[in-house]
């Protein structure tokens, strides 16, 4: 069944955490037997049910049982249950009967009361990349951002397999601010770290050695300022890097470009497109297929209202712009160009402050390469939605796209499944968190498709079934059929 994009759909849904039990004596400090201290672990007694939910529902968090208990007696464990983002309390609410997307719910495995995991995401393959920006270093401490991978088993659930560190040296660094991955090479963003000036920002690269990912470079620009955020964005084709960095050049901001040889990375070009003397923060958003890119300047101030998105084609490894996209909707106050994705085609650009329907509501816009020309072809906005920056999270596969409103519901946040058909877009489903004590989860802060639109991802930054803010990343399969 299609939905209409005004129709409101309430899609109960949830989560996941696969558990393994490591060999070895059972300690206090560890009761779970998973190689982490109780202190740092979210799951301590390791039943499947993170210790601040239990705390929350009155069961025991340091005693295994209550994840192979079923509370509403119908059929279904609480663990299974919580796997399944399904109501543990209401026999009406099950694994079996729930429709929508079937979700698994990933949420972090160690940190603080401030880990925002899901602010960054990446999928290729079997491979599932977080970041969680106010991660701890591996054994407590710093609050610098950690980046979360998860492998995809055999039965389709998401399994945690590594995690990543920066160097570890000061907090703040925003490490995991923006992921990307192709193949055996992921890129990390951490737009915070002081390099030569205060958050100046740097790039990792990172590949797949023997089965473990391992550094394999540390990128940062030359002539940095302070708070230019190099690493904001990062892109990932082949053997090139592109990364962002909207404040350098005084905030009209660059994209840099580096060429692998090997295992060495060299700068082979600087993408700036902003009048001298202008602020427009050239690169907080950029997005790669194949041999084009779109990069977007939401305070392009030439413009009217402002922002910009530009287009460029890769033609022997040198990028040149091509086009530039500036909606005929977009009214004032905007912030056009706050995300943008690209798939073949296709872009969809959004302007989450958008005020079509009300302050701060936010809409997204199609564009798609006709003989040449790309041509404005819809706006996606929610009329039932308030000031609830829909499109703060998109993201782009094929015939398939995620539109997300992390205000929604307020604070809880929605994510809104479209399909095209025929060249015209309709909702397909909307999934929200599975938030009850708290409602500020902020789901779809980040949104992303794997290439075949099959698996789609929500970060909420704000979920709290950890500890506060820990945050969660909601894996949607789409694959099924509606």
């Amino acid at each position: 069944m299609k939905y209409p994009l005004n129709t409101f759909l309430a899609i109960v849904s949830m989560a996941t955490l696969t558990h393994t039990a490591m060999a070895g004596p059972l300690m206090n400090s560890d009761l779970d037997r998973d190689g982490y201290d109780n202190y740092l672990d979210f799951d301590t007694d390791g039943d499947g049910l993170p210790d601040d939910f239990e705390k929350d529902n009155n069961f025991n968090f340091i005693g295994s049982r209550d994840g192979g208990r079923d509370a509403d007696f119908d059929g279904f464990t609480n663990a299974e249950e919580y796997r399944a983002v399904t109501d543990m309390f209401d026999p009406a609410d099950n694994p079996a009967t729930k429709t929508g997307p079937a979700l698994q719910k990933l949420f972090p495995q160690m940190g603080n009361n401030a880990e925002y995991l899901g602010s960054s995401l990446a999928i290729s393959g079997d491979t599932l990349v977080t970041g969680a920006t106010f991660g701890e270093f591996e054994n407590g401490g710093g609050g610098a951002g950690n980046v979360h991978i998860y492998t995809r088993q055999p039965d389709g659930l998401w399994q945690q397999f590594q995690i990543l560190y920066p160097e570890r040296d000061a907090s703040g660094k925003d490490f995991g601010q923006d992921v990307d991955l192709a193949g055996d090479t992921l890129l990390v963003g951490a737009n915070h770290e002081d390099m030569g000036a205060e958050a100046s920002g740097a790039a990792y690269v990172y590949t797949l050695v023997g089965g473990e990912w391992q550094e394999q470079a540390k990128l940062s620009h030359a002539n940095a300022d302070d708070y230019d955020y190099f690493g904001y964005q990062v892109a990932m084709v082949g053997d090139q890097a592109l990364i962002s960095c909207p404040y350098c050049l005084d905030a009209r901001g660059a994209v840099y470009v580096y060429d692998r040889d090997g295992s060495n990375w060299t700068l082979s070009d600087v993408l700036t497109n902003c009048p001298v003397g202008d602020i427009c923060t050239f690169g907080i958003s950029v997005s790669v297929d194949g041999d084009r890119a779109v990069i977007t300047a939401p305070y392009y101030s030439t413009a009217y209202p402002p922002g910009k998105a530009f287009v460029y084609e890769r033609s022997n490894g040198v990028w040149q712009q091509t086009a530039e996209l500036v909606s005929n909707m977009t009214l004032e106050p905007s912030y056009y160009g706050s995300r943008a994705v690209l798939s073949g085609d296709t872009i969809i650009v959004s302007d989450f402050w958008e005020e079509w329907t009300g302050s701060g509501h936010g809409n997204a816009y199609e564009f798609v390469l006709e003989n040449g020309t790309w041509v404005e072809k819809s706006m996606f906005y929610a009329p039932d939605f308030g000031a609830d920056c829909v499109g703060q999270g998109i993201a782009l596969a094929g015939d398939k796209a995620l539109i997300t409103g992390r205000l929604e519901s307020p604070y809880r946040g929605a994510v809104m499944v479209l399909e095209r058909v025929d060249g015209v877009w309709t909702e397909t489903d909307r999934v929200f968190s599975d938030s009850t004590s708290f409602n500020t989860d902020l789901f779809g802060w980040t949104a992303a498709l794997d290439k075949t639109g099959e698996q789609g991802m929500a970060g909420a930054v704000w979920d709290r079934d950890t500890t506060d803010y820990g945050g969660a990343v909601y894996v949607m399969d789409l694959s099924q059929p509606e």
